[in-house]
């Protein structure tokens, strides 16, 4: 788990990248599908 700025954390594995922000959104990314992380996972 890593955080950047205050509140803000990701958590990141091979095919997984989850984004927590300050404001309670969140981004969820399979870097299996999309490994530049442009779209979202459904």
């Amino acid at each position: 788990m890593t955080t950047f700025g205050r509140g803000n954390h990701a958590i990141t594995t091979r095919r997984w990248h989850y984004i927590l922000y300050f404001d309670g959104s969140a981004e969820l990314y399979d870097r299996s599908v999309a490994p530049n992380e442009w779209r979202n996972a459904p």
